[in-house]
């Protein structure tokens, strides 16, 4: 079970009632003084979009490999024993996965050469990763993302790893499923390259906290919210956290596309680079896991 800091968590989730209440003084403020007042949209609207391109090319590779091991388990049943074929096999798939690489960073390119940008494909885009990473979570009983690990963690993985290399062993040398046996390294892969794509995820907030200037309502429960992770220690995320990140998330794609911002529109460079950098390294992660730290034979 995720620890939770029992003794302070009440006192912390009353901080939102408190942030709730200053947010909606300074929406009116904001609102009454909007005439002097000008908050520019562009700074806030760059952060947002930047973390969240960042975090959507973070899960490429982690989504792949759910497909690889899919593709994986239903070939294994064909090649089971034919080690030398489930080896051109496994060749195939991962050579596949680098091209895969390469027409998406080619793509990322074109698209900022040439200037071409799709606002209705990028919001899409932005909401899949904000489901994903922050709206999820909110109706997975189960569900929490723990910001750091104690001895007990560390050991449950150290055997959850073991558990797996024996799982392994078994397919490869006892009944030569060998494409069942290259499936663990996917399994292992994702859930390494998860816990930390999830917990960027978590440590990236200050930067939506600083994106929500533009929503005055909402900025004070940002606040609390970054406050939770770096000032009280807090180890693990509950629904309520996760509540506020999607309501901030979702208001502020709503000014995304509402807002007649052409400098965003027309920059792609602000909607490729985070994407680019994103995706770069997830692909080293899967090639350090998958070709580096990994031997099929």
């Amino acid at each position: 079970m995720p620890i939770i800091i029992s003794t302070n968590i009440k006192n912390v989730d009353k901080l939102y009632l408190i942030a709730l209440f200053i947010g909606a003084l300074s929406e009116l403020a904001y609102f009454g003084l909007y005439q002097t007042l000008y908050i520019d949209l562009n700074f806030s609207l760059i952060l947002f979009i930047f973390v969240i391109r960042f975090l959507s090319g973070l899960g490429i590779f982690s989504t792949f490999s759910l497909v690889a091991m899919h593709i994986l388990k239903h070939f294994s049943r064909r090649l089971k024993g034919n080690k030398k074929l489930s080896k051109i096999f496994i060749i195939g798939l991962n050579s596949f996965m680098v091209l895969l690489f390469v027409i998406l960073v080619a793509y990322t390119a074109y698209g900022f050469i040439i200037g071409s940008f799709n606002l209705f494909t990028s919001t899409i885009g932005i909401l899949t990763v904000v489901f994903s990473y922050y709206i999820t979570p909110i109706w997975k009983i189960n569900y929490n993302v723990k910001i750091n690990d104690n001895i007990l963690d560390e050991m449950r993985e150290f055997f959850r790893g073991l558990k797996l290399e024996i799982i392994k062993g078994y397919y490869k040398y006892l009944s030569r499923d060998y494409l069942k046996a290259y499936s663990i390294d996917y399994i292992k892969f994702r859930v390494k390259w998860d816990k930390f794509r999830y917990r960027t995820s978590i440590y990236i907030i200050p930067m939506l906290a600083l994106s929500s200037l533009i929503l005055p309502l909402l900025l004070p429960l940002m606040i609390v919210l970054t406050a939770k992770i770096f000032f009280l220690r807090k180890t693990s995320f509950n629904r309520l956290d996760y509540i506020m990140i999607a309501s901030y998330s979702i208001a502020t794609i709503y000014l995304l596309v509402s807002a007649p911002i052409s400098y965003l529109i027309g920059n792609t460079l602000i909607w490729m680079m985070p994407y680019f950098v994103g995706l770069s390294i997830s692909f080293i992660a899967y090639i350090n896991a998958m070709f580096l730290h990994e031997r099929f034979i």
